[in-house]
């Protein structure tokens, strides 16, 4: 159970390559602009990607002798037990401490989840008061989700990542706890209007109520998400000068996008709470 007043925003989806770490980043700078107390963990022990780009953020701004707003930061080590039972304990009290450590230092706990279907990442979906799943715009990304007859609308099947949730969701139902608010995020949107895209948009807008998700707006495919990293830089700096952000059209665009996302975090989840508590013991 959550030891910590703080709200936890998970970034979390199975498959890998969504842009879950540059979206983690950009909602932590967004946040601390908001003028809200920010904590992030990086689950991911192997990649280390938000690691690595807070401390290039570091790096950065100590070379050309500037401040600019970081959150608190921690990496999550998972246990190295031989026992599969004896390590998922080790992991979920590992992340129970890291969140509790800043109780009462932090408005915002936001957990970066690594892809696959860790210990670790059970754990922090578990703590979740919001979920943010990144899915690229594609019927691949979205089969952890949802399985398709091939030419067809028709589903098949659930995809692992959503059978993880559902679980998830009951064992929260039956401790008495709250139901998290998920939010799904089309993620490197195509700027043309093409059949996929249609496509995607036909199906994501049906598919939402039934699997209990809230569709974000979403962010378009740009090149300058890419370049960022190396720097340690968001979208959020381009205030400051010695960034050298330009702010072009396509950059202002994707910083609407990105508010757009926080303004969805901070909506009531009442009628997602609503639709748990009536589905009584979780099955469809």
């Amino acid at each position: 159970m959550k030891a910590n007043s703080a709200r936890v925003v998970v970034v979390g989806n199975e498959k890998g390559g969504t842009g879950k770490t540059t979206v983690a980043m950009h909602l932590a700078i967004g946040l601390l602009g908001r003028g809200m107390t920010v904590g992030v963990v990086d689950l991911d022990s192997r990649q280390q990607s938000l690691t690595r780009y807070l401390t290039n953020r570091r790096l950065w701004c100590g070379d050309h002798a500037i401040s600019l707003p970081t959150p608190l930061h921690r990496l999550v080590l998972p246990s190295s037990d031989n026992s599969r039972e004896v390590a998922e304990e080790e992991d979920r009290q590992a992340l129970d401490d890291a969140v509790a450590a800043w109780n009462g230092q932090c408005e915002i706990v936001l957990l970066d989840c690594p892809a696959g279907d860790g210990s670790l990442s059970r754990a922090a979906h578990r703590l979740a008061d919001v979920l943010v799943t990144p899915l690229n715009d594609s019927f691949l990304d979205l089969d952890p989700l949802l399985q398709f007859r091939p030419g067809s609308f028709q589903v098949l099947a659930l995809g692992a990542y959503f059978e993880m949730l559902w679980e998830i969701r009951n064992q929260r139902h039956l401790a008495g706890e709250s139901p998290f608010d998920w939010i799904v995020l089309r993620n490197r949107l195509s700027g043309l209007a093409d059949q996929n895209k249609k496509n995607l948009s036909y199906v994501l807008s049906r598919i939402g109520p039934i699997l209990r998700f809230r569709l974000a707006e979403g962010l378009g495919e740009r090149i300058i998400f890419r370049q960022l990293f190396q720097q340690g830089l968001t979208l959020f700096d381009s205030s400051e000068p010695s960034t050298a952000i330009l702010p072009t059209q396509s950059h202002l665009a994707a910083r609407d996008e990105l508010q757009a996302l926080m303004d969805c975090l901070g909506e009531d989840n009442d009628m997602v709470m609503a639709t748990d508590a009536a589905a009584g013991d979780g099955h469809m």
